[in-house]
């Protein structure tokens, strides 16, 4: 949950290696351990460890600039992306090459790279619900 002073407040820690929060925008997301790496060494102003980690964000979410996660307010290269997975972290920069790096975002509903060329670079993977169906139709 969020604090007074910014900071996020873990709800619950999970069993299966994934820590569920709700972010200082509100929307509720869960990092696996390398991602909780990733994030600490970013809030720290270190280099991301060299390590691929996991987040998804299934409930989307309140959008950024796509520049700098700082300008939440500018709307400079904005993007908003609905529900969605994220591949972090400094060996995850290699697999990001062949996606989209533009700062503007022509489509959020395929794979972009958020953050192109900034240390906390990651790859967005948007997911997209869909109706299940079971059993035949004969």
């Amino acid at each position: 949950m969020p604090q007074p002073d910014g900071s996020s407040k873990t709800v619950q820690a999970g069993s299966n290696g994934f820590t569920c929060f709700i972010g200082k925008d509100g929307t509720p997301e869960c990092d696996d351990q390398n991602a909780m790496e990733w994030r600490k060494a970013l809030q720290a102003n270190q280099a991301p460890p060299n390590k691929i980690g996991f987040i998804f964000m299934l409930a989307g979410d309140t959008g950024t600039s796509n520049h700098d996660s700082t300008e939440r307010h500018t709307h400079q290269h904005w993007v908003q992306t609905g529900p969605h997975v994220m591949i972090v972290g400094g060996a995850a920069h290699e697999m990001l090459s062949p996606y989209p790096r533009d700062v503007d975002v022509k489509d959020a509903t395929q794979p972009f790279v958020m953050y192109p060329g900034k240390p906390n670079e990651h790859l967005m993977i948007p997911v997209h619900s869909q109706e299940i169906t079971t059993g035949s139709t004969r």
